[in-house]
């Protein structure tokens, strides 16, 4: 299976708006208020294994001092699916599966919950409704 025909099955599944690439699909998930946020997915390989890596932005980590840095990490032992992390300058939520061996539902619910929660804490720590 490939990221595409993945978010092909998902799309059946759900109405969310979706934006793609060659090795990514994004998709935009109303969450619980008026607000919306979005999940991608990029497609890699490891030792010859496909694999799909959910990410979703809450906002920038320069907000991240030395007290908010640790209690993220302590966020990531309550997560039901994925962990807090920083890339580059961004903190985000993310999350990795085998491709091969995912389903749409299984991807439909790492999606919703990582929206979930990264708008979630995008709304605790800046308030607007950025991503």
């Amino acid at each position: 299976m490939t990221i595409h025909e993945l978010a092909e099955l998902i799309g059946k599944e759900r109405d969310w708006a979706c934006e793609d690439g060659d090795k990514w699909i994004e998709f935009t998930v109303a969450t619980d208020s008026a607000r919306s946020h979005r999940v991608r997915l990029h497609e890699f390989r490891h030792e010859n294994v496909a694999f799909v890596r959910f990410t979703s932005i809450i906002g920038p980590s320069k907000v991240l001092d030395e007290r908010r840095a640790l209690s993220a990490l302590g966020l990531n032992a309550h997560l039901v699916v994925g962990a807090v992390a920083v890339l580059r300058d961004e903190m985000l939520l993310t999350a990795t599966l085998p491709l091969g061996m995912i389903e749409a539902a299984a991807a439909i619910l790492v999606i919703a919950y990582l929206a979930q929660q990264a708008d979630r804490y995008e709304s605790v720590l800046f308030g607007e409704d950025t991503q």
